[in-house]
């Protein structure tokens, strides 16, 4: 069994009763070189987040943060990407309905707080992210749980600056240096963080510990 993250990994032992020399961990891949590609000017400006369901995602601490960078600064924008909970069959279900009351108290939020419904936009889901992440310069995690991420992953090698909130296991994934404690450290962070300056040294850490090569290897050796 080949699991992503070293915390997955020890749960579902755990859980199943599993011989551990059964198990593996084998990082997810990321393709940097698609991914960097030259920011919009815009991007300076632009958190994005990708999924905000489950709940656990934390769209609420997202629009937290929104709120404090624009009262700072009216420019401030947020691009959400991914579908709408309102639109997804499995939300639908009576045991849901305790969730979607929680979303749509944040939608509600979105369409009449005056420093959010001028600042949130949303993007729908699609396969390709690349030309996407043109657009946003801070990449954000803002969940209560997550095995790896990918969202982080592809935003650091697109050049964006990750903010992560400290779900379990995040700092051994990627590096505590990316990792904040609550929503307002985020916001001075981002407020004193100009984009590139740490771009290259960003990158080249996804490179080395995710590049298709390494990651490539790693599965080759286990197979074969």
């Amino acid at each position: 069994f080949i699991f992503v993250a070293e915390l997955v990994r020890e749960e579902a032992i755990q859980l199943f009763n599993w011989d551990s020399n059964s198990t593996t961990v084998i990082p997810n891949y990321v393709d940097v070189n698609r991914l960097n590609q030259n920011k919009l000017p815009s991007a300076n400006k632009t958190l994005g987040i990708i999924g905000i369901v489950p709940q656990r995602k934390r769209l609420d601490r997202v629009l937290n943060l929104m709120k404090g960078l624009v009262q700072a600064d009216p420019s401030w924008k947020l691009i959400i990407k991914g579908k709408d909970p309102r639109n997804i069959e499995f939300m639908k279900a009576p045991n849901r309905a305790k969730e979607m009351e929680y979303y749509s108290s944040q939608f509600d939020r979105i369409n009449t707080e005056q420093l959010l419904k001028s600042s949130v936009s949303w993007d729908e889901y699609s396969i390709s992210l690349s030309s996407w992440y043109r657009k946003i310069g801070f990449v954000l995690s803002p969940s209560d749980f997550e095995s790896f991420h990918y969202s982080i992953a592809d935003g650091v090698a697109s050049g964006a600056v990750p903010i992560i909130w400290p779900w379990d296991g995040a700092k051994e994934i990627y590096t505590e240096d990316w990792v904040i404690e609550n929503t307002g450290e985020a916001l001075s962070k981002i407020l004193s963080t100009n984009l590139g300056d740490q771009e290259r040294s960003n990158r080249e850490l996804i490179e080395q510990k995710y590049g298709l090569e390494v990651i490539f290897s790693k599965l080759e050796n286990e197979m074969w």
